[in-house]
């Protein structure tokens, strides 16, 4: 992973306008600046970006104080291809936060980036891709800030696992687990089996038992055949005299259901009667009072014309009532305005006279506001000037810098270039060299292809035959079930006519058969079901034939298919190897041109003829900018004098306003006065809302004229409610003389039809007297029917329970047959059950930390141990060197697995635990340093980017020197290398130099600097 560019928002000490790092303009470079300035920062926003984890303990504090967002964008150069990580996190309510992370891709073909995955998918893409979790990271190539010991300092065990983790020795755990599970799982079926099969022939024991109660089961189902047969002809003689007597029943039954209708009927018409007998009466009363009510009406009419008159009144007074009080209030609010306006003038008169105070104090500092306001305007031009200069000055640097990275950009683009090519050139010669052996690999399938094509035909044949031989299977089985179909019609027809030989009728037609008859037909049947036996017999023997050609056939198919299963899978081969073959021609023909491109683009390179109009323009830029002579100090000094001047801007304002504001004010002050006096006489005298006063005595005299008597209203309200009742009564007289008429003729009618329904309740009683006798005996009968039915059900019954019990048996013993079938598989897989579970066993050890793990691990240290004690003899000329142990003897006698370190100076060998200071830095960046080229130098994770945050303090002079000769010797191993401090003497050895400062208000900043 090779950094390319970092863009930073409001992420820990840097804010929103932020430079953005390009890292493409050198390979190794330095990271200085003041302690807290954020340095550190720049690499946090790196491994942020990456894991979403920094040097922050809380998620929340990497947001800029008093912003509300950070956001991190990282581009990154992998195996030839360009990713972006885009991390944002949001702060919501309260220490709440949101994040959000998008992970890119860029398309070639499309010329921008696009989206490999989003949100919580994205991490995990993300690490597949780098090979690398943060931990291993900080392990290995980022060595942070009081980290350089973060490998060194861990226990010997954890040592091991932080190797296994940058090793990728994760898969062979997840396999010994996976093993683990298959071996558990195997162990669990088999134990499971186990218990089956013992179930199983727990079953199979009850076989003999279930036959004897089959037998037991077919006697008892005869023997209720039997009895069945006999109830059902009593039966039917029951039914015959049934039907005789069904006609007598139902007239009953309908003369029975008249009777009641009639009843009911009689009992309606009875009740109408005694109903309209009753109102009749009640209206009769009604009328009696006639004289009584139509009195008593009369002077309700009279007291209710009285009352209407009163009430218009009082509409009139009530709203002579409301006006008047509406007219007061206007007459109280217009005299409470002048009182608030009178207060208010007031209140404005005291502030004229205090603004007028302030305005003379201000006159009589005049000549020293306009001397100092005047030198303001003078130092204001100056620094206005300045600023112009330094803005131009800020361009042309922003410009020189653009510039100086479009050199550094074309350099980089034409090493990627060389790169490309040699990569292209190294696979173009493989595929070039292997163009005879694709051929022959290709000629080797074609053939092996042919003899697979020639069996597919012969199995397509069989396939055909197959299908033919089940259609004629398939009919076979269709006419036997016909015949066997035939043959149970024929059977019960024969046992119906033998069970019947006693009656003269044939059961099957109801036509006369004589003896004579009934044996040639008994005959004729037996002989028929017969030959339908011979030819079942010959349908069975034709069926079990056409089976066994179909098991043959499908074994041949079976046994084509597995011969020709790799056939598809040869196709792929030989598409693969024919197109590998025209790649490797077209590899000999591309060759040579890459070649002539690859030496024109090392000539470039080496004659620098790159950037020439670049180089130009910078150049005429550097000139320009010492032509403008901008001084930093005096524009400062500039800046701190106008804000000293400033107050006599502020004081200048105020005089201006002073000066044309005091006769206004002086005026305003006259007027104010003259308006309190005459608003005072009017208050004094009453001369305000007179029209409303008029008003309010007009309406006063209104209601004197309109004399309304509320308390004699009262009176007449009462007498009329009294007298309400009278109204109330002669609509009930006026009611009762209409419906009397009505009700009279009425009941006329009720009495005639009563008589009538009478007479046909007597007639009906007759005729039922006369049916009484007959239903009697169709009662007995049909009782005797219910028992014999019931009888014949309970028969059906028990015989079905016992047909149930019969078949219950069957199928117990069916399924017992199947389980002597199923134990002697079930004994086949527990057997193979056991193969697998020791071979997943072994699998477990040989994928565990002992296994394949410790071996990988060994054959790692010894890379990691030379390449440490190159670094460490350099550091320390040649006065100290280390090795890496991989066992510990125990107590016992025995050996422990651990990752001890061990460190031989002048004075022996000892424990890296006993070192500290400046001897324990040089080793942890020895080893720090050796595993990252490890890392570099394997095919899993291609780390190809150092970073050193600080470390040097515990360093003398010397020992600086050699830690720059270290890490000039490894740069060419990495394709670039950070290195932070605030050392002076460490950071001008670099060739750029990344300078970080921090200005109050604004935050961490930076500029690459060139040597």
């Amino acid at each position: 992973m090779v950094p390319l560019q970092l863009s930073l928002k409001n992420f820990l000490s840097y804010s929103e306008d932020a430079p953005i790092l390009d890292f493409r303009g050198f390979t190794i470079a330095c990271l200085s600046g003041k302690n807290g300035h954020g340095k550190s920062a720049l690499l946090d926003a790196l491994t942020w970006a990456l894991w979403g984890k920094c040097r922050a303990k809380n998620k929340e504090e990497v947001i800029k104080r008093g912003a509300k967002e950070a956001r991190v964008e990282l581009e990154f150069e992998l195996e030839g291809n360009r990713y972006r990580v885009i991390r944002t996190i949001i702060r919501t309510k309260g220490s709440a936060t949101s994040t959000s992370l998008d992970f890119q891709v860029f398309d070639t073909s499309a010329g921008s980036f696009r989206s490999l995955s989003q949100g919580g998918l994205a991490q995990g893409t993300i690490e597949k891709t780098l090979k690398m979790d943060y931990d291993s990271f900080i392990c290995s190539a980022f060595i942070l800030q009081g980290r350089a010991d973060e490998f060194t300092k861990r226990t010997p065990a954890e040592r091991k696992d932080v190797l296994a983790k940058i090793l990728g020795l994760e898969r062979y755990e997840e396999l010994a687990k996976k093993a683990r599970e298959l071996a558990q799982k195997s162990k669990l079926e088999g134990e499971q089996i186990e218990r089956d099969t013992t179930n199983i022939e727990s079953e199979i024991s009850q076989k003999d038992n279930l036959t004897r109660k089959l037998n037991e089961t077919k006697a008892e189902e005869d023997k209720i055949t039997n009895e069945i047969k006999e109830k059902e002809k009593y039966y039917e003689v029951v039914i015959r005299e049934s039907e005789a007597l069904r006609a007598k029943t139902e007239t009953y039954g309908r003369l029975t259901r008249d009777k009641e209708n009639t009843l009911r009927r009689f009992s309606r018409l009875k009740e109408d009667l005694d109903k309209l007998v009753r109102e009749i009466d009640k209206d009769k009363e009604i009328i009696s009072k006639e004289k009584e009510v139509l009195q008593g009406y009369l002077e309700f009419e009279k007291a209710r014309e009285e009352e209407k008159i009163f009430s218009e009144k009082l509409i009139s007074y009530t709203n002579l009532i409301k006006e008047l009080e509406k007219t007061n209030r206007i007459i109280n609010d217009e005299k409470s305005n002048i009182e608030k306006e009178i207060s208010s003038l007031s209140g404005r008169n005291g502030e004229l006279e205090n603004r007028v105070t302030q305005i003379m104090k201000l006159l009589k500092r005049e000549e020293e506001i306009q001397a100092g306001f005047k030198e303001f305007l003078d130092t204001e031009f100056l620094e206005k000037e300045v600023e112009k200069k330094r803005h131009f000055v800020e361009k042309l640097k922003s410009r020189e810098r653009e510039l100086e990275n479009s050199i550094q950009r074309i350099s980089f683009e034409i090493g990627a270039q060389i790169k490309g090519l040699e990569a292209k050139i190294k696979e173009l010669s493989e595929k070039a060299e292997n163009r005879e052996s694709f051929r022959q690999e290709c000629e080797k399938l074609r053939g092996e292809i042919r003899v697979g094509e020639e069996i597919q035909t012969k199995c397509e044949s069989l396939k055909a035959k197959l299908k033919e031989i089940g259609g004629e299977k398939k009919a076979s089985i269709s006419r036997k079930s016909e015949f066997e179909k035939i043959e149970k019609e024929e059977t019960e027809k024969l046992n119906l006519i033998k069970s019947q030989a006693d009656k003269p009728q044939c059961p099957l037609c109801e036509s006369p058969l004589g003896e004579e008859a009934r044996e040639a037909l008994i005959q004729k049947l037996e002989k028929s079901l017969l030959d339908l036996e011979d030819t079942l017999e010959e349908e069975n023997k034709n069926i079990g034939q056409l089976e066994k050609e179909e098991k043959r056939i499908a074994l041949e198919i079976k046994a084509a298919e597995l011969k020709i299963k790799n056939l598809q899978e040869l196709n792929k081969q030989l598409g693969e190897k024919e197109k590998s073959l025209k790649d490797a021609i077209t590899a000999s023909q591309d060759l040579e041109l890459a070649k002539n491109e690859l030496d024109r683009l090392k000539n470039i390179i080496e004659k620098e003829d790159f950037g020439a109009e670049f180089r130009d323009k910078l150049n005429e830029i550097t000139q320009e900018i010492r032509k403008t002579a901008y001084d930093e100090r005096q524009h400062k000094e500039i800046k701190v004098k106008l804000e000293s001047l400033r107050e006599f801007q502020t004081e200048n304002k105020r005089l201006e306003d002073a000066k044309s504001n005091k006769d206004e004010i002086e005026s305003q002050l006259v007027s104010i006065k003259a308006k309190t006096l005459s608003l005072t006489k009017t208050l004094d005298e009453g001369l305000f809302a007179v029209e409303y006063k008029e008003r309010a005595f007009e309406i006063e005299n209104q209601i004197r004229e309109l004399r309304y008597d509320e308390q004699k209203h009262k009176e007449l309200r009462s007498i009329l409610k009294s007298l309400e009742r009278f109204a109330k009564e002669k609509e009930s007289l006026d009611r009762a003389k209409l419906s009397l008429r009505l009700r009279e003729k009425e009941l006329e009618n009720l009495e005639g039809r009563l008589t009538t329904e009478r007479e046909q309740l007597e007639k009906t009683e007759k005729e039922l007297k006369e049916l009484e006798e007959v239903i009697s005996q169709s009662e007995a009968l049909e009782r005797n029917k219910k028992v014999i039915e019931d009888a014949i059900s309970r028969l059906k019954r028990t015989k079905d329970e016992i047909i149930e019990k019969k078949g219950r048996n069957i199928s117990k013993l069916e399924w017992i047959t199947s389980l002597e079938n199923k134990k002697e598989d079930a004994l086949k897989k527990a057997k193979k059950l056991g193969y697998d579970m020791t071979l997943y066993q072994e699998l477990d050890k040989a994928f565990g930390k002992n296994g394949i793990q410790a071996l990988i691990i060994e054959s790692a240290i010894p890379e990691i141990d030379i390449e440490a004690n190159k670094l460490l003899t350099r550091l320390t000329d040649s006065g100290m060197t280390l090795s890496l142990e991989m066992v510990k003897p125990t107590q016992k006698g025995g050996e422990k697995e651990t990752l001890e370190i061990k460190v031989g100076d002048n004075f022996g060998t000892r424990s890296y635990e006993t070192f500290s200071g400046g001897e324990a830095f040089r080793i942890d960046f020895a080893l720090r340093i050796a595993i990252s080229k490890f890392i570099a130098n394997r095919s899993g994770a291609q780390l190809r980017t150092l970073i050193i945050d600080e470390g040097f303090g515990t360093q003398d002079k010397d020992g600086l020197g050699q830690f720059i000769q270290a890490i000039n010797t490894i740069k060419n191993d990495f394709d670039k290398i950070l290195v932070i401090t605030h050392i002076d003497e460490l950071k001008d050895k670099f060739p750029v130099r990344i300078d970080v400062t921090k200005e109050t208000g604004r935050g961490s900043t930076f500029e690459i600097l060139y040597s």
